[in-house]
């Protein structure tokens, strides 16, 4: 019964796709909108995400098709020993080789290099705040993996630390989120 769920649900997806495709390829400024959207913009993946299970009701369900039933081996939380502001964000003393967790439920949106953050993970969490994550080493995800709050980013192999909270290309205040 599944399979054929996800078998109807894949083909209505598939018609909605090729209509967008007609409607964008006969209407010039509907194409242009649509480009810009994508290209010129930053995707806001959890407003996409809010939409997708507000009306189609998680039509994809591979979580329940694909997921092999095991338990989380890494669920922590993010301890520091001192925080000071740096650049947008703020910079955390943590311990030497600090194991690095989400502080939110999310999904990974970007990860290299920044200026002054060193290699940093961008997680978007479902409220659609960014948090960077920065002077990372040994990342432990790839881009566009949905992550659960706890769950192992990367290490720190030095006893700093970098986190920026931003949203819509606006950085927040840190202590709005750390205590």
């Amino acid at each position: 019964m599944k399979f054929y769920l996800f078998i109807i649900r894949s083909l209505v997806c598939i018609i909605i796709f090729l209509i967008l495709g007609i409607v964008c390829k006969k209407n010039i400024d509907y194409r242009d909108y649509v480009y810009n959207k994508i290209y010129q913009e930053n995707i806001d993946f959890s407003s996409m995400r809010v939409f997708y299970n507000k009306y189609l009701g998680g039509i994809f369900p591979l979580e329940d098709v694909f997921t092999v039933n095991s338990k989380m081996v890494f669920n922590e939380e993010l301890v520091y020993e001192s925080i000071n502001a740096y650049e947008e964000g703020a910079v955390l003393e943590v311990n030497y080789n600090y194991l690095v967790p989400s502080t939110s439920k999310g999904i990974v949106v970007y990860i290299g290099e920044k200026e002054k953050y060193g290699n940093v993970v961008i997680v978007e969490g479902d409220d659609g705040v960014d948090i960077w994550y920065g002077n990372l080493s040994n990342t432990m995800v790839n881009i566009y993996d949905v992550v659960d709050k706890g769950t192992y980013l990367g290490e720190v192999s030095d006893n700093k630390m970098y986190i920026v909270y931003s949203k819509k290309n606006e950085f927040l205040d840190y202590r709005d989120y750390l205590g």
